[in-house]
């Protein structure tokens, strides 16, 4: 095989484990509020807009 398309299934490979990561994480912590996760997901998908869904208690 040539070094382009092993390159090209070890980041695919990276990136499925970190998308893996991200969702147990998200899936798997009870002992977490949700407060501090809500906002981190925000920053990483880029949802800013208003959802009153996703409002935090205390934010306006």
């Amino acid at each position: 095989m040539s070094t382009a398309v092993i390159g090209v299934i070890v980041v695919a490979l990276i990136i499925l484990v970190t998308v893996t990561m991200l969702l147990m994480l998200a899936v798997h912590n009870p002992g977490k509020p949700e407060q501090t996760e809500l906002p981190k997901y925000r920053m990483m998908f880029g949802v800013n807009q208003e959802t009153p869904t996703w409002k935090e208690p205390g934010e306006e």
